[in-house]
């Protein structure tokens, strides 16, 4: 009767329906588990990415930390190598003799020709007055010596300042180009999630909104599988494939 024939086809309608929700509910399981597997690769890569270049900044501040300790010491062995010559050619001393101004000069004269004249104590006055200022010469020559050397000490350290700073510049900006990279990385992979989510939702939604497929052939054997129920293996928001 059409009754029968009514409460049938509500009774398919309602199959189908409810089959449709449990496909869609795996559909929906499947793409969660799927961008879980996504997010988990995205992390992994970044991470990856992130001690690649965290040992590059560590490598570029080796380099300089070994390059300046290279500089420090051969500045010192040149130093020390010059000393040693030194040693040998002035009388143990480590630093060049020193060249006496004409004031030490004319009191050697001067001491001489009261000498030679008999003038022994104004010669030994001299003579007192030549020890002192040779001594003072000599103190400022050592000083002004120590002081040469300090300051090309001072000169590399000052270098290697500059040096370390643009050092650690650049470590900043490979740091600064990464996190900007990530960013990037990270707003497309979450548009990308969005997307995949909203395009599933509406391919779900548009199964109901369609018109039910039917048997070309009414003839067709009754045990033939609908074709609401191969979508799995057709529908675009399977994730399976």
């Amino acid at each position: 009767s059409r009754e029968v024939a009514e409460t049938k086809e509500r009774a398919m309608k309602d199959k189908v329906r409810t089959d449709e929700y449990e496909r869609q509910g795996r559909e929906r399981e499947n793409l969660a588990e799927a961008l879980k597997m996504r997010a988990a690769s995205f992390d992994e890569d970044w991470a990856h990415q992130k001690k690649v270049m965290e040992d590059a900044v560590a490598e570029k501040r080796k380099g300089f930390e070994d390059r300046a300790e290279g500089q420090m010491i051969a500045l010192e062995l040149a130093i020390g190598k010059k000393a040693q010559k030194n040693m040998k050619l002035y009388k143990k001393s480590p630093h060049p003799p020193v060249i006496f101004s004409s004031l030490v000069r004319d009191d050697r004269q001067i001491e001489s020709r009261q000498a030679q004249a008999g003038n022994f104590e104004l010669a030994i006055r001299y003579n007192n007055s030549l020890k002192d200022q040779m001594q003072l010469e000599k103190k400022q020559h050592v000083d002004q010596c120590e002081r040469v050397l300090a300051q090309k000490r001072k000169l590399l350290k000052e270098r290697m300042e500059r040096e370390r700073h643009d050092m650690e510049d650049a470590c900043d900006r490979m740091r600064l180009a990464f996190e900007n990279k990530f960013d990037v990385a990270q707003q497309q992979s979450k548009q990308c999630v969005k997307n995949l989510q909203h395009d599933s939702e509406h391919a779900m939604a548009m199964e109901f909104s369609q018109p039910q497929e039917v048997r070309v052939s009414l003839t067709q054997a009754r045990t033939q599988p609908k074709s609401y129920q191969s979508r799995p293996k057709t529908s675009s928001t399977d994730r399976k494939s």
